[in-house]
């Protein structure tokens, strides 16, 4: 196929920022062009973070402290590569776009470049990897998107992005505590009947200093002979770890360090949510390490949690306000999963006086529009609490189960399935991001800082694969994965 021109490329982009980023504007929206103008010889960090100055002192602002603006260029970046990753422009025979990410540890500055996608090669990234035979090819591209996701909102990529973003979510985690309790106070009986006041969160983070590893393996499907003497200890334990079937990168890491170091390990990953999880340890008892939501780890803080710390942020999940078709209700109701990251969201948008923190991209562009807010309000009479999985997808698809402008909060890959059932659902506003982590049982203290770096050490593996193959042949080869993930992915 012919290589694009240089005015089909800025179309591209141009309908790129047209459909996918409508909310980015002014300098954000001037930056972006910087990088198409550098074309896949690319533009330096350093001429990058100058130019963004020369904006700012030209717009008449502050210029901010370098510092600043790179964390600001970093975020803009993964909300950029977020975007573009299911975007291809239909008018040009499917074209599409990457910004690659900065590989660490080649001796050089970092670079801002852009690589185009022929339709071709977008077509076969997937089908590269032989799929589960009578699994629904939406099932298994919704599992994809979702490993791609949690590799590109990764925090595991280095000490500074790991530590930083641990501490946003110390402090998220008091937000939610507090927010919570402050809702408590005013929130209808039923949400009354079953919830009640949470705890705060001291001594649920743990004092473990970590230091990340920067090895690399020569092939991702090949062991390492260092990894194997550096981490006899834990590999040679063991442990059981429950991880969220949903949790599709985390669960490609674990598969990855089993077929490569066979350690004796169990891996619990039926639950289909982090709400699920808790309830399982509550019953079953406890795991040595678990891969959840913090919202439901620490809205059960009285109860199994409390024997486990928060270990380490792991990467960040999107989450959506879901609308029912293009009206507005008079009485609308809102769907909220009891304890859980949906309950996270819907206090954010409540409690406009009590923004949490944010590490992917600004305040200003997570925020839902002022006319967002009046109208969840108003359903908050309605508010109507759902305690089981299974109920939330019924009463999200059954056909008598929602009405014009009702509501209900989905992380992914839920969204995907109800929308994928229901086609009047519709994301309303912006993605709302919140963690998945790391926790530790108190019993595993001792090794619980060995087992994170062989973790951080292999998902930095399987997220640096090209195309990210071999953590896609992990997932596909492992036949139980695709009888659990339909169920939390909201297609069964």
């Amino acid at each position: 196929m012919a290589e694009l021109t240089p005015s089909e490329r800025a179309a591209i982009f141009g309908e790129f920022l047209t459909r996918q980023m409508p909310h980015v504007h002014g300098v954000h929206r001037e930056v972006l062009s910087w990088i198409l103008e550098a074309g896949e010889t690319g533009i330096s960090k350093s001429k990058f973070l100058d130019r963004y100055a020369e904006n700012q002192r030209a717009r008449g602002e502050q210029v901010s402290p370098r510092a600043s603006a790179e964390k600001t260029v970093r975020a803009m970046m993964a909300n950029i590569r977020t975007a573009a990753a299911d975007f291809f422009d239909p008018k040009r025979k499917g074209w599409a776009f990457e910004i690659p990410e900065n590989e660490p540890g080649r001796g050089h500055e970092a670079t801002y470049r852009i690589t185009w996608v022929a339709p071709e090669a977008r077509k076969t990234r997937v089908s590269s990897v032989q799929l589960p035979l009578g699994v629904s090819h939406l099932v298994t591209d919704s599992a994809f998107a979702k490993l791609d996701s949690d590799f590109r909102y990764s925090v595991l990529r280095d000490q500074h992005s790991l530590d930083d973003a641990t501490g946003v979510a110390r402090d998220q985690a008091r937000f939610m505590i507090q927010a919570a309790n402050r809702f408590f106070e005013i929130a209808p009986s039923e949400y009354r009947q079953t919830h009640e006041k949470f705890r705060g969160i001291e001594k649920r983070f743990s004092e473990t200093n970590v230091t990340l590893l920067n090895q690399r393996a020569a092939a991702a499907s090949e062991p390492e002979a260092t990894t194997d003497r550096e981490f006899a200890d834990i590999l040679s334990r063991d442990l059981i770890i429950s991880c969220e079937c949903i949790e599709v990168a985390a669960l490609a890491t674990l598969l990855s360090i089993q077929r490569k170091y066979h350690p004796q390990w169990r891996i619990d990953f039926a639950d289909r949510s982090g709400r699920e999880q808790m309830l399982t340890i509550a019953k079953n008892g406890d795991c040595d390490f678990l891969i959840t939501a913090d919202g439901p780890f620490f809205f059960f803080g009285d109860g199994p949690s409390k024997r486990y710390s928060h270990l380490a942020a792991i990467h960040a999940e999107n989450q959506y306000l879901l609308k029912h078709g293009a009206g507005f209700g008079n009485t609308p109701r809102i769907l909220v999963y009891a304890r859980s990251s949906a309950l996270v969201q819907f206090l954010n948008v409540i409690n406009p006086g009590l923004l949490q923190k944010s590490y992917f991209g600004s305040l200003a562009d997570l925020k839902l529009p002022d006319e967002h807010v009046a109208y969840i309000r108003k359903s908050l009479p309605c508010l109507e609490i759902v305690e089981t999985l299974a109920s939330l997808v019924v009463k999200a698809t059954e056909p008598q189960g929602l009405v014009d402008g009702d509501m209900i909060f989905a992380w992914t890959p839920l969204c995907d399935g109800l929308i994928g059932q229901n086609r009047e659902l519709r994301k309303w506003g912006k993605p709302f991001h919140h963690w998945i982590s790391l926790y530790a049982h108190t019993n595993v203290s001792d090794v619980a800082g060995q087992f994170l770096q062989l973790f951080a050490n292999e998902w930095e593996i399987c997220r640096k694969e090209s195309d990210r193959g071999w953590a896609r042949k992990v997932l596909a080869d492992f036949a139980p994965f695709w009888d659990y993930f339909p169920g939390g992915g909201g297609w069964d």
